[in-house]
């Protein structure tokens, strides 16, 4: 049976067990739901209709410090915690990726955590993991790994790492003047950001006048994603992320809560299994109230696992065959 697993922010948490008291000041755990008003928004916000509404209000206001300290946040999550999680085979991080070996992982969360552990496999690169061809940048002075992947990460909602170049720029004419043109096929190029260290030997590819900032690099988590969605990145995810799914029969959410404002943003996936008759397995402390939820709009097997993703994995993944 193939299996493909959908990972939410409930999934990157396992990494915060690597947290460390002297972390503080330094870098944080990766933070989830609530946690984010203390960590995003000053006290000029109205935080009391959730997280994804302050977000909202953000926008309006032109207010980019939230999203950049959510970056943060994340950026140094994966530095910490994440790096040690994907270092430590005794994790679960580690034990999962070992114990249940997949081709594809779709998530909707904007980290690295998944990236690092397949990589240190040697089963992730840059240049083609994130299901679309990247532009990367290799120093020859450092010892090669393998530049094509045997897993992909797809980032659904965009990647702190990577981001689309839909126009070139000219060399400049006999006036000195740069031309921007349309690029025939979209191009993605991989950046590390802060955290090129993680990723080495690969580092940052071309920048120049099109770079895009990590904070520009993903829809912001509001209510309403559609705008988003029809981003370049975000599309060609999307893209990517059916056609793989059309030979999955076996398809694991974790720690993704599938939220009805959220529907937009999961509902193709989950039709793809249904027309393939496949099954669908919810990993999550309210996967019972997830499964009902979602039984009345998709017609496939749908069995729920009411445990965190650690208590799943000392559990022995039920409902999933360890290999």
């Amino acid at each position: 049976m193939t299996t493909a697993y959908l990972l939410g922010a409930g999934f990157s948490r396992t990494a915060n067990a690597y947290f460390r008291p002297a972390d503080e000041g330094i870098c944080g755990p990766y933070p989830l739901g609530d946690e984010l008003v203390g960590l995003c928004f000053d006290s000029s916000y109205n935080t009391s209709l959730g997280v994804e509404a302050a977000f909202q209000e953000a926008i309006g206001r032109s207010d980019n410090q939230p999203i950049a300290r959510l970056v943060d946040a994340i950026q140094s999550a994966d530095h910490c915690p994440g790096r040690r999680a994907a270092d430590d085979p005794s994790s679960n991080l580690y034990q999962f990726l070992t114990d249940l070996p997949a081709e594809t992982y779709l998530t909707f969360n904007y980290d690295g955590l998944v990236e690092q552990g397949l990589m240190r496999l040697g089963r992730w690169a840059p240049t083609d993991g994130f299901g679309v061809p990247a532009v990367t940048a290799y120093p020859s002075a450092i010892g090669r790994l393998s530049e094509r992947s045997s897993a992909v990460v797809v980032h659904l909602h965009g990647s702190l790492y990577l981001y689309p170049r839909e126009f070139d720029v000219s060399s400049p004419d006999s006036f000195g003047t740069e031309w921007l043109t349309i690029k025939d096929k979209v191009a993605f190029v991989f950046d590390p950001d802060t955290n090129v260290d993680l990723f080495l030997p690969f580092t940052k590819g071309e920048q120049g006048l099109l770079y895009s900032r990590p904070d520009r690099r993903f829809i912001a988590p509001v209510p309403n994603k559609a705008s988003g969605l029809a981003g370049a990145y975000v599309r060609a995810a999307y893209d990517a992320a059916l056609k793989r799914l059309h030979d999955v029969e076996h398809l694991v959410a974790i720690g993704y809560r599938f939220g009805l404002t959220d529907r937009q943003s999961y509902d193709a996936l989950l039709r793809v299994i249904a027309g393939v008759g496949g099954k669908l397995t919810v990993v999550a402390p309210d996967a019972a109230v997830t499964a009902a939820q979602l039984s009345f709009d998709y017609e496939c097997g749908i069995v729920p696992i009411p445990q965190t993703f650690d208590q799943w994995v000392s559990a022995g993944y039920p409902g999933v065959r360890a290999v």
